[in-house]
């Protein structure tokens, strides 16, 4: 009896079970990097004077971290859910000349006892 041997029990987030075992992998390499693209886009928007479209956060993302601006441009988003990150209006982008939204880093209120 040939038993198939899976290399994850549970799928990465960006995967599905049914999803073969090369789209698992790079699905779970992918969520690895995640992190440091988030921070990276991160530490461009508290570093920057005003708030920035994903497009601005990521042109200037891929310059400071490297890697493509196409990894970076969701992550704007993404770190608005996590709370990190607000909307803050809309304006042209400076890189598409489009309206677009635009974030900055969520204001963290310290309470002292």
């Amino acid at each position: 009896m040939n038993q198939q041997c899976f290399a994850f029990d549970t799928p990465a987030k960006l995967s599905r079970r049914s999803d073969p075992i090369t789209s698992q992998k790079s699905a779970a390499e992918t969520e690895k990097k995640l992190g440091k693209l988030k921070a990276g886009c991160l530490a461009v928007m508290k570093s920057a004077t005003k708030p920035m479209t994903a497009r601005e956060v990521a042109v200037q993302a891929a310059k400071q971290f490297g890697g493509f601006d196409s990894s970076y441009r969701a992550r704007p988003s993404e770190l608005v859910t996590d709370g990190l990150a607000v909307e803050s209006g809309e304006r042209a982008c400076e890189v598409t000349g489009k309206n677009a939204m635009t974030f900055r880093v969520k204001e963290r209120t310290c309470q002292q006892s």
